[in-house]
């Protein structure tokens, strides 16, 4: 089926028994035509004004003023369903959004935002105490959606087309376990009674992997015979594998869920990330662990402790499977820094 001729990519359809308008669009990802309801009551709302809100030449709802900060929000989360952007994404452009209401308020004019906005985004997020991470992917998201706008010739520039980025402040980053933490955790876990928690944070232990490349191990990749294992880095952009030894503390743990899940993919996967995440921190604050303790901190912990040993930092990045080694440097706690500059040089 030819694609029409109209130069809307988003076409307006009805349906018998709907009282909304619905979209009609080809959509790359699943290769085929897709309908989705629009939310426009056709009651309310006639074709023409509605295909204006799609091809982003006009305001949204009547209740909204023209290119006011609500008009954005709404506008840019509407195409973003109908070009079925993941639900993370969404989020992303959500939390900017409502940073961006705070400080202006829904009703401003987005013609009127210049500059000056992205010391304010920064200055706003920092005292609710975001992350300097957290604040740049606001930042990225608003320079996307103002793109948008500058693209479709809404607005004659982009405000946040160009912005320094925020950096972590190495001074106050989360903490590694100390040698007597990492002891006492391994006795709490001895008799810890969630034995699917326990089996995970000893093997987060003894491998330092990060939980995404721990829960999504496929079963594939794993060779108990021979004693080794594959994992996937989701952080790197070709996803590759990286080959690891199973540790001798935690054999016994990798052949529990090898056989424990034997009819699933991927047999690690017991629980969700975050929810890997909670349970471990409520578990460390349970039993009296710093609060500035968590999950990561245990990957963070391995980096420490290898460069103590007198293992080069080169090494130890190639392990750790870190991009480059200035990022090995960047997560090695404190104690440390003096050393790692050394093996630098």
């Amino acid at each position: 089926m030819a694609r029409p001729k109209n130069k809307s990519k988003f076409h307006l359809i009805t349906k018998s028994n709907s009282q909304y308008w619905y979209v009609k669009f080809f959509s790359e990802k699943e290769s085929r035509w897709v309908r989705k309801s629009t939310g426009y009551s056709r009651a309310e709302y006639t074709k023409e004004q509605v295909q204006r809100i799609i091809d982003n030449e006009t305001g949204t709802k009547a209740k909204i003023e023209k290119h006011s900060i609500n008009w954005l929000s709404e506008h840019i989360l509407y195409r973003l369903g109908i070009e079925d952007r993941s639900e993370k994404t969404t989020e992303g452009y959500e939390i900017a959004f409502r940073a961006l209401t705070e400080i202006y308020g829904g009703g401003f004019s987005i013609h009127k935002i210049d500059r000056s906005a992205i010391w304010k985004i920064k200055s706003f997020l920092q005292e609710k105490g975001n992350r300097p991470a957290t604040i740049n992917t606001c930042l990225r998201k608003l320079r996307a959606a103002f793109e948008r706008l500058f693209i479709d010739e809404v607005i004659p520039r982009n405000p946040f087309y160009r912005f320094e980025s925020m950096k972590e402040d190495t001074e106050n980053r989360q903490k590694a376990f100390t040698l007597d933490e990492l002891k006492r955790l391994l006795d709490v876990l001895a008799t810890l009674k969630n034995e699917k928690l326990r089996r995970l944070l000893r093997i987060s232990i003894f491998t330092a992997m990060r939980r995404s490349e721990l829960l999504y191990i496929d079963r594939s990749d794993v060779n108990l015979d021979q004693g080794i294992f594959e994992a996937i880095n989701n952080k790197s952009r070709d996803l590759h594998k990286v080959l690891r030894q199973i540790p001798e503390e935690v054999w016994s743990d990798f052949r529990y869920f090898m056989e424990s899940n034997s009819n699933s993919q991927f047999p690690f996967r017991v629980y969700q990330p975050n929810s890997y995440t909670c349970m471990t921190k409520k578990m460390l604050k349970k039993h009296g662990f710093n609060e500035d303790l968590h999950l990561h901190s245990i990957r963070h912990t391995a980096i420490t402790r290898a460069i103590e040993s007198g293992m080069d930092i080169r090494e130890v990045q190639k392990i750790i499977d870190h991009s480059s080694v200035v990022v090995t440097e960047l997560y090695a706690h404190d104690r440390v820094k003096k050393a790692l500059k050394l093996g630098l040089e």
